[in-house]
């Protein structure tokens, strides 16, 4: 687990890959919908390199499977998380079983 969205992104950049990150929207210096944007930035670099070096073929697992975490429920808060690049938006408080099919939605890298 890591503690910040700058943790997360420094990681990234420096090789590691998650199958999914549960992310709250509102975190303290970056926000997750800040978080979600640089992160597709960065994947989007690196299958545009991958693509040039490797003649069309993109690296394994260059999509991480963002999940919007908030008390917020509201819709445009579901949009907004979506539009940053989000794949699936949960409220708070999460319930198991929503978690679960969350997680169940989750293409694993190999």
């Amino acid at each position: 687990m890591l503690e910040t969205a700058e943790a997360m992104l420094s990681e990234w950049v420096l090789g590691a890959r998650f199958d999914a990150v549960l992310l709250d929207l509102r975190l303290p210096q970056m926000s997750g919908l800040e978080l979600a944007v640089q992160l597709r930035e960065l994947e989007g670099a690196a299958v545009n390199t991958a693509v040039s070096a490797r003649s069309g073929t993109a690296p394994t697992g260059a999509h991480t499977h963002l999940i919007a975490l908030t008390a917020s429920a509201l819709e445009e808060d579901r949009r907004q998380a979506l539009q940053a690049g989000f794949d699936q938006f949960l409220p708070k408080p999460v319930r198991v079983a929503e978690l679960q099919r969350a997680l169940d939605r989750v293409p694993v890298m190999g």
